[in-house]
């Protein structure tokens, strides 16, 4: 409940506006008592972000497992990962890492390596499946797919704004990587896959159900 909280109010206000009087007051608690649990500010909202990124992978893993197979599982992620990448409020995260670079560089490293190991654990049961081509290394791939949401050609993204938007160019990175590395058989999941959730990399018809 009190992680909730913070992370509502870091949501609504900038960091600076938010105060340990406040929380306790929204709780229906005494600033003493919150104290007792969270030394200052600083580890309350470190707390809360650590809170919110496990929470967050916990959905999202549940959220993917819904799909048939791996390499639906695979493809469904890539859209829950540049949907939510979408929505992030630039600003905020600017101020987190300003104000309190400790804690953005955690939760930095923390989302990528909850991602990371359940993306290489993805990749290595599609490729046990057939549907991804034995000879790729898959550390290589996740890498690269890592580069396509987090990193999209700064040359690219800066020539095609407002064109195209990030989650556009997220996609379409994300996809060409996905389907080179495709076997027959995963070949004939992915179009069965993009056919039925995506008739075009644009924004308007990008779909993914995840709150």
């Amino acid at each position: 409940k009190v992680m909730r909280q913070v992370m509502e109010q870091i949501r609504l206000k900038s960091l600076k506006d938010i105060t340990m009087d406040e929380i306790a007051r929204e709780l229906g608690m005494s600033k003493r008592t919150l104290y007792e649990n969270f030394s200052s500010k600083e580890e309350l909202i470190k707390q809360s972000v650590e809170f919110f990124m496990e929470d967050f992978h916990e959905k999202m893993e549940s959220e993917v497992g819904k799909e048939t197979n791996s390499i639906r599982q695979i493809l469904h992620l890539s859209l829950v990962m540049v949907s939510i990448s979408s929505k992030v409020d630039l600003k905020k995260v600017e101020e987190l890492q300003k104000t309190y670079p400790e804690i953005f560089s955690k939760m930095l490293n923390m989302h990528k390596k909850l991602s990371d190991e359940f993306l290489r654990d993805l990749l290595i049961e599609a490729q046990k499946q057939g549907y991804i081509l034995k000879p790729i290394d898959v550390n290589i791939i996740r890498h690269l797919i890592f580069v396509s949401i987090y990193e999209p050609s700064t040359a690219v993204f800066k020539e095609t704004r407002p064109k195209y938007k990030s989650i556009v160019l997220f996609a379409m990175h994300f996809f060409i990587i996905i389907r080179g590395i495709c076997t027959k058989k995963g070949l004939e999941e992915f179009n069965d896959f993009y056919k039925k959730n995506i008739k075009d990399l644009t924004e308007e018809t990008i779909k993914v159900d995840f709150d």
